[in-house]
């Protein structure tokens, strides 16, 4: 995507959330996390060297942002709705709408896309105070079987604890609404609900929108 070459002139108050890509505008998060919410994931918003998101997060500062070794600020705040503009000259400006539990697709520096789930929209206020949002995501990562019926791929969601990759990435990751339908591969242990300890899913490409 090439990105706008116009110049635009914002005007932002010491609460608004920024993006170190200035064609990432208009950031509007919402429905902010309950007490219940964090307790579910077993997350806390005190940012300590032993929260699960610790060390992602610096990873992720010091490669996107060029800084994060030691955070003044320990306030991590969840979302799960995020809504933001994204100016293109490709296209004009494109209105990205996302909302935890999406799959996202993002291309890889070797220019592969990989497949990840959102599982949690955050935000947190960096050393120079200004607030950017990212992306916490569970990668997924295809298996070698495919659907006997519709001959699509499975695909195997790694726990977030477990995985070897990085899962937390700013909002420019993602500069397209997504197009995927991963529908869960349920078993005899999904009743009205799906089985959470079964993280197998199948990549239907006969869908071109997400559901």
């Amino acid at each position: 995507m090439a990105f706008c070459t116009k110049k635009f002139l914002l005007y932002l108050d010491s609460n608004t959330t920024q993006c170190h890509n200035p064609y990432f505008i208009d950031i509007v998060l919402r429905n902010s996390w309950t007490k219940n919410d964090l307790l579910q994931e077993g997350w806390q918003q005190k940012l300590t060297t032993e929260h699960p998101l610790y060390f992602d997060l610096v990873k992720t500062y010091n490669k996107h942002l060029g800084d994060g070794a030691t955070f003044l600020n320990r306030r991590l705040q969840f979302y799960n709705y995020i809504t933001y503009t994204v100016l293109s000259d490709d296209e004009g400006p494109i209105r990205i709408q996302l909302r935890v539990g999406d799959v996202i697709d993002i291309e890889e520096e070797t220019g592969e896309i990989s497949y990840a789930r959102i599982k949690a929209i955050i935000r947190h206020q960096a050393n120079s105070n200004h607030f950017y949002a990212f992306f916490v995501i569970e990668w997924f990562h295809i298996s070698s079987q495919s659907d006997s019926i519709l001959n699509c791929p499975y695909y195997d969601l790694q726990e977030f604890k477990n995985t070897p990759w990085l899962c937390i990435y700013p909002i420019t990751v993602i500069d397209h609404n997504p197009f995927l339908h991963f529908v869960h591969a349920c078993r005899l242990t999904c009743s009205s609900d799906h089985d959470t300890k079964n993280r197998q899913y199948i990549r239907n490409d006969f869908f071109y929108h997400s559901v």
